[in-house]
């Protein structure tokens, strides 16, 4: 629960909980579940009967940003047990509407409060994404200390960083051609213990979207030639100690993220990395 100020008296605000608990599950880190599953429950208490207040202090007056907003968090969750507060709450929204189409309280701008309602209404089908499997989620997570590396100073972090880019990548890799899809494997031939690296593994889905017509024969794979720069100089930093520049670093972090960003969208139909 955060707190908001109402008067000059410091209370508990419900808007200001449920748009910071959207922001945490956007960063989708593990390391924010518990603060995110907290924040989930007290908001589920302070529901009015299919609407929500601003803030705990006594007024019942339901708020209609801070309803929406308590929605999107909640669906978020994926829960389903109490749908039938977030469908009677949604219905307390459409009666809200205007004779002419838009939503309007003093309290907040009318254009901006009409928007952000029919983003909600437009997006519910995003709001309970499908879970990624073990290799996705763990590129995801070490794309995110990647770029966390890479902000801080210092040529061991910008060592780690790229090291952590490389593996995000591998992890990716892994994960599609894994995938139903594609149906490949991740190990050697009669080698249950040893990975087939990054590069076979971008070999093997270059050939297999060729073969599927999905990419020219004579095109390589969109930024494959810094993706392959990446793992040189990974084993650049792991088997000599080189080091890398902050040019450097920044361009080859900005392809893996494109990289990422492009074939988990166009291959899976979802951007991991959102």
């Amino acid at each position: 629960m955060l707190t908001g100020t109402s008067g000059h008296e410091l209370i508990p605000s419900v808007y200001a909980t449920a748009l910071c608990t959207l922001v945490l599950q956007k960063l989708s880190d593990d390391r924010h579940t518990e603060a995110v599953t907290k924040a989930i429950g007290w908001l589920w208490q302070q529901d009015k009967g299919g609407n929500w207040s601003r803030f705990v202090d006594g007024n019942e007056t339901p708020d209609l940003l801070t309803t929406v907003i308590v929605l999107e968090a909640l669906r978020r969750t994926g829960q389903s047990d109490e749908h039938h507060q977030i469908d009677r709450a949604q219905n307390w929204i459409l009666d809200q509407q205007s004779s002419v189409g838009f939503w309007g309280v003093q309290a907040w701008d009318r254009d901006y409060l009409s928007a952000t309602i029919m983003e909600y209404f437009r997006d519910l089908h995003l709001y309970t994404p499908p879970p990624l499997d073990q290799f996705r989620r763990l590129s995801r997570d070490f794309f995110r200390k990647a770029e966390e590396l890479n902000e801080e100073r210092g040529s061991a972090s910008r060592r780690l960083a790229a090291v952590a880019a490389f593996h995000a990548i591998e992890f990716f890799m892994y994960g599609v051609i894994t995938h139903p899809r594609f149906g490949m494997r991740h190990f050697k031939p009669n080698r249950a213990d040893e990975t087939i690296g990054l590069r076979i593994a971008l070999d093997n889905l270059e050939q297999k979207l060729k073969q599927d017509g999905r990419l020219e024969p004579w095109r390589l794979m969109r930024y494959k030639v810094q993706v392959l720069q990446l793992a040189s100089l990974r084993d650049g930093i792991v088997h000599r100690g080189h080091d890398i520049d902050i040019g450097q670093s920044h361009d080859l972090l900005r392809a893996v993220k494109l990289f990422i960003s492009k074939y988990s969208r166009e291959l899976l139909d979802r951007d991991i990395l959102r």
